[in-house]
């Protein structure tokens, strides 16, 4: 975070150290708008987690890349399936070009180390 602020819907975010960016490919309904409005609002009030749930295709990824883009904040995606274990998240040992062992960090460790 840089210490700025962004204000989404009525709610002052974080600014983060990327670029803020004022998207155009999205079309902000008013069902969009309310859930921005929603979300920006537990997002104001401090470091909380949010789960958002809903049916494939209804625009849950689309709303965070939305939020993090005109924030200036980077998004981490992973998609929870049956198959989705915990090496997904916080990494496993894979080889490299040479066959060595090497470990790659998952999602959720990228993402805690950026903040």
């Amino acid at each position: 975070p840089t210490g700025k602020s962004v204000c989404v819907e009525g709610y002052w975010l974080p600014q983060g150290d990327v670029p803020v960016i004022q998207p155009d490919k999205y079309i902000l309904t008013l069902s969009m708008r309310r859930n921005l409005k929603d979300i920006g609002r537990i997002v104001s009030a401090g470091k909380l987690p949010i789960l958002i749930k809903g049916e494939t295709s209804v625009g849950k990824t689309s709303l965070i890349q939305y939020l993090a883009t005109v924030s200036g904040n980077r998004c981490f995606r992973i998609n929870n399936h049956q198959h989705t274990d915990l090496q997904d998240y916080i990494g496993s040992y894979q080889s490299d070009q040479s066959g060595k062992l090497v470990f790659t960090e998952g999602v959720l460790v990228q993402a805690m180390r950026r903040g």
